[in-house]
């Protein structure tokens, strides 16, 4: 039966805000990222593959009803309450099961602790009881406790039902879980979740247990309502009724597609998707088929791209030269020095004619124990391709251990038309795994650092430029500079009308003479606690070609690093103002500051060779540069 908390009188009516860390997924996105990544995380035998089943069915409405019997109130009063309607008649529902998994594992009990005084923790209890929570335990891929969150607001009752067979004990257990909002029923204000399970001691929860008799009707009715095929395989088994109508067959191939392509491929991963009509089975060996079948042509690129990358990572990968501090100092990037010459020289003309190239770059996570500082050695990949006939543009795909980070490296402005950096060493994946947003998109420096595991985040910022210090090696760009991509590189040059040969009117003003830029006539780099700007090599063929003249203007915006946006455009004037002479020093040579406010600087240039230096940012956050030509 469904237990509904009531509220305390000490307690705070509130909502749970985990579901919005997925607004920019699909309903069929989050459903099939959490669900996956889950099973892989659960996997028994590395040496077979996570298996994981998706099936659409139908019951009526009527047998819906006896799994949703409450404790006083039955929970389709509270649903009601909560402003769901619910219709008679047929009712859809999505059942996932997997295999090769080991269950929801771990102490069962909310209440028990262990030798230390710590409340117990585990699969099970993280599961079912745990709600922004983050699990410290190696290994998990997930560290807020969002995924029966997602499962539950797949439904349009917002509940879910799952029987999981433990590997742990053997134990066969069903629960449920419920999404409401904080309500009032009968005069009685109630919580916003419901649990299904057992009501013991009067305020005990407890999961159903197949191995008691009064318990066994349920699984045995449950198996055979929602046609579940788990037998005494360990693994997890969901119900999820009310299935949102966007949540569909062809939804969920096309997710699953885009987001685990690459466990697929190795073969860690076989998904099957039935419906009523259609039935599919993914593997390595029918991946492309069913790629080609139901993606667009650039993410058929991108599975391609991941294809060639395993190929590169067997057979071709550059690795650098043993020794190097690369890895160890925060701060220290990618350079061509890290490299043997014979291998830069086979990288830079590899990637000159389009192919994808890829290196390994060492790292050392420094993790806190009781004894101090632990030095865990450890490694991750990155591969970039230039391919100038590809349709793809800036497509860069950061991958931890089989799960896409999808919102990380999509501002490197550079020009290449594949990216990726591919982290598959366990321990970097458990370092990384503590950084993640709670929906699993982006790394973040303080979501890391608080947490307390961890004595510095230099692996973190390692990878996160580990793109951009990579592309400026094989371009040939010094180090730290930054060939800017965003001018507004386009001179207009329009004629004035001129008499009409049919009779004196004017005449419409001919289409412009559009010149471009195709190189940009500075670089901008990193300094310790500041950035300068200086010529670039192409500014000496810019003035030649009268694409620019002397003097020019320069526009400079800065801004320190936002998880919310780019940190220009997010720029903070609590942070600083560059006027402030005080703070901020500012060096220049052939070139004339002219305007100084808040994140922004304008110079006039008035020689071909020229820089311009700024100190006084804070050394501890990451510092954005933009900078354009300015046009007259």
């Amino acid at each position: 039966m469904w237990i509904i908390p009531e509220l305390g009188p000490m307690e705070t009516r509130q909502d749970s805000k985990l579901d919005r860390f997925f607004d920019g997924q699909t309903k069929s996105q989050s459903l099939v990222r959490e669900s996956i990544q889950n099973s892989l995380d659960a996997q028994i035998d590395s040496s077979k593959p996570v298996k994981i089943a998706f099936r659409f069915g139908q019951i009526d409405f009527e047998k819906l009803k006896n799994y949703l019997n409450g404790l006083n109130n039955d929970l389709i009063i509270h649903l009601k309450a909560c402003g769901k309607s619910l219709n008679d008649g047929k009712t859809n529902y999505l059942v996932i099961e997997d295999f090769n998994t080991e269950g929801l594992s771990g102490p069962i009990d909310n209440m028990e602790f262990d030798e230390e005084g710590n409340p117990v923790s585990g699969n099970f209890i993280g599961f079912w009881w745990s709600e922004g929570l983050s699990d410290k335990r190696r290994g998990s891929g997930g560290s807020h406790g969002v995924g029966k969150i997602k499962l539950s607001t797949s439904s349009n009752l917002n509940c879910f039902l799952a029987l999981t067979n433990r590997n742990d004990d053997k134990k066969e257990l069903v629960i449920g879980y419920c999404q409401l909002k904080y309500h009032s029923v009968n005069r009685k204000q109630f919580k916003g979740y419901a649990r299904y399970g057992k009501l013991i001691d009067s305020n005990r929860i407890f999961p159903y247990d197949s191995k008691e008799p009064d318990d066994e009707i349920i699984f045995n009715q449950l198996k055979r309502d929602f046609d579940l095929k788990r037998n005494h395989e360990t693994g997890l088994s969901v119900v999820i009724p009310g299935v949102y109508e966007d949540i569909n067959f062809e939804n969920i191939i096309r997710s699953l597609l885009s987001e685990f392509y690459l466990p697929i491929m190795t073969g860690a991963l076989i998904v099957e998707v039935h419906d009523n009509t259609n039935s599919i089975t993914i593997d390595s060996n029918s991946l492309m088929k069913v790629v080609v079948k139901y993606l667009d042509q650039k993410e058929i690129n991108v599975v391609e791209g991941a294809s060639k990358m395993l190929e590169i990572k067997k057979t071709r990968m550059i690795y650098t030269v043993p020794g190097t501090d690369l890895g160890t100092v925060r701060g220290r990037g990618i350079e061509s020095k890290d490299f043997h010459e014979d291998d830069m020289k086979k990288l830079q003309y590899r990637f000159g004619q389009g192919e994808m190239v890829g290196i390994c770059i060492p790292v050392v996570i420094k993790e806190k124990n009781d004894e101090g500082i632990l030095e865990i050695r450890s490694r991750f990949y990155v591969f970039i391709q230039n391919d100038e006939t590809s349709e793809l543009k800036h497509q860069a795909n950061y991958i931890r251990d089989r799960l896409l980070i999808g919102k990380e490296g999509t501002s490197l402005g550079k020009p290449f038309s594949l990216a990726f950096v591919y982290i598959d060493d366990t321990d970097l994946s458990e370092f990384l795994k503590h950084a993640e947003d709670p929906g699993h998109e982006r790394w973040i420096y303080n979501t890391l650092l608080e947490k307390d595991i961890y004595a510095e985040d230099t692996p973190l910022r390692l990878i996160k430029h580990s793109l951009n210090d990579f592309y400026n090696v094989l371009a040939g760009i010094e180090e730290d500079e930054t060939v800017e991509n965003i001018l507004p590189d386009i001179f207009n040059i329009t004629e004035s009308g001129t008499s009409d040969d049919r009779g004196g009117g004017t005449s419409p003003t001919p289409t412009p003479d559009i010149k471009t830029i195709s190189q940009s006539p500075f670089v901008i780099f990193k300094k310790q606690n500041g950035f300068g700007v200086k010529n670039s090599k192409y500014v000496s063929e810019l003035l030649e070609s009268e694409l620019i003249q002397i003097p020019f203007q320069l526009s400079i915006q800065t801004g320190y690093a936002s998880i919310v946006g780019d940190g220009v455009s997010k720029y903070n004037p609590m942070d600083y103002d560059l006027s402030n002479s005080e703070i901020f020093q500012i060096d220049t040579e052939n070139a004339e500051v002219t305007h100084i406010k808040d994140n922004t600087i304008v110079a006039t240039i008035i020689d071909k060779e020229f820089t311009i230096e700024v100190r006084g940012f804070d050394s501890n956050r990451d510092l954005e540069i933009k900078g354009k030509l300015i046009m007259k």
